[in-house]
């Protein structure tokens, strides 16, 4: 059975930027400074483990505290809103279902990200771009 960990990124003045859950503390601070992670670049943070719990929804609703204790949007607000950490959106798991849009296949349509300006043609876009973009 894996352990779950609750872990605060730090930066270099001491204030904590995020505050996470996961079972691979190394494996998560690589994926949050690497080219698509939120803190891409940055080489002032550091992680830190809080606590350990034995099962996932303990550590959820332990780093969900904590989120707001920071008063940072905590993961159970982004859940509301549908966002990355398992609103529900329709279809079988969870997914999207696309379909034609004017007769076009998604996959086949190019965007251009308002803040970045970026064309991206699919659905990478709704991933990376749009109201998620890092230069938002």
């Amino acid at each position: 059975m894996y352990k779950h960990f609750v872990y605060e990124l730090i930066n270099s003045l001491g204030i904590v930027e995020h505050v996470g859950e996961t079972k691979h503390i190394q494996h998560r601070y690589n994926r949050h400074t690497c080219i698509a992670g939120k803190f891409h670049g940055r080489k002032d943070l550091i992680i830190k483990t809080i606590k350990e719990f034995n099962n996932k929804k303990e550590a959820w609703d332990f780093q969900c505290e904590l989120q707001t204790e920071y008063g940072l949007e905590t993961d159970r607000e982004l859940c509301s809103k549908g966002g990355k950490k398992g609103g529900s959106k329709g279809g079988k798991k969870g997914g999207k279902i696309a379909g034609p849009i004017n007769g076009k296949i998604s996959q086949s349509i190019i965007r251009t990200c308002p803040h970045c300006n970026i064309e991206i043609k699919g659905s990478l876009y709704f991933r990376y771009h749009g109201d998620r973009c890092k230069y938002a």
